[in-house]
C-alpha cells in the first residue's frame, strides 16, 4: 500500500511540474517586433512569402564571410517561403569596405547583385577598385557602367539611406539580422536562423488555421 501511494504522490508531482513548464512556457514574453523598412533593397524570394529576413551587413567585413553559404542554404531550404532582404552597413571609416558595398550595389544595377555578392564575399581580400573591376568582368556585366555605377550620387545616397535606418534601429552589432522583425545579432549559424524561420512559419500557418 505504502508503494502503490508513493508512486501516486509521484505521478501527481510529475503532473504538476509539468504543468507548471508549459504555465511558464505560456506565460513567456513574446519576441519584440521591430519594422524595418525594406523599400528598394536587394531581394531575392517572393514577394508574398510569409517570412522576411532582412540582413544589415558590411560586405568588406570578416564578420559577413559566412553570409554567402547562409544565403544559398536558406535559398535552398525555404524556396517560396522566404524573402530575403539586404541592407548596407559598413564601417565609414574604412574605405575599402564601403567601396565593396558600393560594389554590389553598381552590380544591382545591372541585375547581378546577388551574384556580385557571393564574389565579394568569396574575395574578401580583394578589396581594390581593379578586383571589383575584374569581378564585374567576370559577371559579364557592362564594365564601363560599372564603373560610373559604381561611385554614382544614387549608390553613395543608398548606403547613406541604408546608414540612416541603422543607426535609427540602433543596430550596433554587424551583421543584425530581422526575422519577420525579430532581431538577431552577430554571426550566425544557418542552424540558428533556420530555427526562428520554422518558429515564424509555424506561427504563420497555426494564424492560417
Amino acid at each position: 500500500m505504502t508503494g502503490l501511494c508513493n508512486a501516486r504522490i509521484a505521478l501527481a508531482l510529475s503532473g504538476l511540474l509539468a504543468f507548471a513548464a508549459v504555465s511558464a512556457a505560456d506565460q513567456a514574453p513574446a519576441p519584440k517586433v521591430e519594422t524595418v523598412d525594406v523599400a528598394d533593397a536587394p531581394a531575392i524570394g517572393a514577394e508574398g512569402a510569409p517570412v522576411t529576413l532582412v540582413i544589415f551587413a558590411d560586405v568588406g567585413g570578416v564578420t559577413a564571410g559566412g553570409l554567402g553559404v547562409i544565403v544559398h542554404g536558406l535559398v535552398e531550404k525555404y524556396a517560396a517561403e522566404l524573402r530575403i532582404c539586404f541592407r548596407h552597413a559598413p564601417a565609414a571609416d574604412q574605405p575599402e569596405h564601403v567601396l565593396a558595398n558600393r560594389a554590389a550595389i553598381a552590380a544591382g544595377e545591372q541585375g547581378k547583385f546577388w551574384q556580385m555578392l557571393d564574389l565579394l564575399l568569396a574575395n574578401q581580400a580583394r578589396q581594390g577598385i581593379e578586383h571589383l573591376s575584374a569581378m564585374a568582368a567576370q559577371l559579364g556585366l557592362d564594365t564601363t557602367r560599372f564603373s560610373e555605377d559604381i561611385d554614382s550620387v544614387t549608390t553613395h545616397q543608398r548606403i547613406d539611406a541604408d546608414h540612416q535606418q541603422a543607426a535609427s534601429l540602433k543596430i550596433g552589432v554587424n551583421p543584425t539580422f530581422f526575422v519577420n522583425g525579430v532581431r538577431l545579432t552577430g554571426a550566425k549559424s544557418l542552424a540558428e536562423l533556420s530555427a526562428l524561420i520554422d518558429a515564424q512559419l509555424s506561427q504563420s500557418r497555426r494564424g492560417d488555421r
